[in-house]
């Protein structure tokens, strides 16, 4: 169980590494989003759109600490808990809602709600069984199954097309 902890760390922490990087990158358009999606008043938007990427990359080196009270993990689950009511929101209501997700903007939609739950589910291992603290092979294959999970993740919608173009 703490082998699949650590994996579940590993994702979210390379999860959130990168959507944090891209959000910044793109930054304005994130602050615009916030803006035309979510209401958020424009005098207040720049604080919002800086303080989520904040909290997405101290994820990673929360996430690497040695020894972390549980407190963390929770609080990385309620982050994620928002992250699947978003999507879940959308497609009950047939509202639609742009986002940057990992940095592209798009329509929130299934996809987003699988991959956001899938976080979820990794986020609340956290707090059932924390991640081991050491380093050895077992945690390096771990690292490699994360990243590349972490990829198939953020190209879900990209993959989705694939699959479904003629």
């Amino acid at each position: 169980m703490s082998l699949l902890s650590t994996f579940g760390a590993m994702l979210l922490a390379l999860t959130f590494l990168f959507a944090g990087i891209k959000k910044s990158i793109i930054f304005k358009e994130f602050q615009s989003t916030l803006e035309l999606s979510f209401k958020v008043p424009r005098a207040f938007s720049k604080f919002a759109a800086f303080t989520i990427i904040t909290c997405e990359l101290a994820i990673l080196p929360t996430l690497l600490l040695p020894t972390k009270p549980l407190i963390i993990y929770q609080l990385i689950s309620f982050i994620m808990l928002i992250f699947v009511f978003i999507p879940l929101y959308t497609l009950m209501t047939g509202k639609v809602i742009q986002c940057n997700c990992f940095g592209e903007s798009s329509v929130l939609d299934w996809q987003d709600l699988l991959r956001n739950t899938i976080l979820f589910l990794a986020s609340l291992l956290l707090c059932i069984a924390p991640p081991l603290q050491i380093f050895n092979l077992q945690i390096l294959t771990l690292f490699f199954l994360a990243l590349t999970l972490v990829n198939l993740i953020i190209n879900l919608k990209s993959i989705s097309t694939f699959l479904h173009s003629e």
